[in-house]
């Protein structure tokens, strides 16, 4: 593939292709292409909202699964600056802080 956009088209091409699977609620869960992709949508209307332009940095402090998967992708669609943070991290554990 030639880039990241490339392979989440053929991912498209096939919406109902489990690409991740997740423990969720005491079992796990199947996730689709469609469902990332929807995730993603949701991700980017917001980030619209907050009137983020090409180039922005934006932070993502999450835990690591399909939501911050969804997250990422919807700013690197966007043209955002992806700054990942370890969703654990705190005073003691950022060198220099």
């Amino acid at each position: 593939m030639a880039n990241i956009a490339s392979l989440l088209k053929a991912h498209l091409a096939t919406p109902e292709r489990v690409l991740y699977r997740q423990f969720m609620k005491g079992a796990w869960r199947d996730v689709s292409a469609r469902e990332i992709a929807a995730y993603a949508a949701r991700w980017q209307a917001f980030l619209r909202t907050e009137g983020v332009a090409r180039g922005d940095r934006v932070a993502l402090c999450m835990k690591n699964g399909i939501h911050w998967v969804a997250a990422d992708q919807a700013a690197l669609g966007l043209g955002l600056v992806v700054v990942p943070l370890y969703a654990d991290d705190n005073r003691r554990t950022l060198p220099g802080v």
